[in-house]
């Protein structure tokens, strides 16, 4: 059997859908999603966003840039490809 990682994501759209069509001509849209949580830090509360960009394709990439923008609330149900970058000083913060 093989294992699959999957994820449910919650947060808001930080940007408009972005629709494409690749050469073989399925549609693909790019989602970038916001997500702020909250932690205690001694007395305080302090604020932490994390991005993350999700590809949806077929028939839900084009309702997606149908009926999403930039602030809609949202909530991803998707297979994980886990991509990290850490900026570095050395390459004047492009990854």
């Amino acid at each position: 059997m093989r294992d699959i990682a999957t994820t449910r994501l919650s947060g808001v759209l930080s940007r408009e859908v972005e629709l494409r069509e690749l050469p073989s001509g399925v549609e693909v849209a790019r989602l970038r999603l916001a997500s702020t949580t909250r932690r205690r830090q001694g007395e305080q509360w302090v604020e932490k966003t994390n991005r993350f960009t999700v590809e949806v394709s077929g028939v839900q990439a084009r309702a997606c840039a149908a009926h999403l923008g930039k602030g809609s609330r949202v909530v991803v149900d998707a297979e994980i490809d886990w991509r990290e970058w850490n900026m570095s000083r050395t390459t004047g913060g492009r990854p």
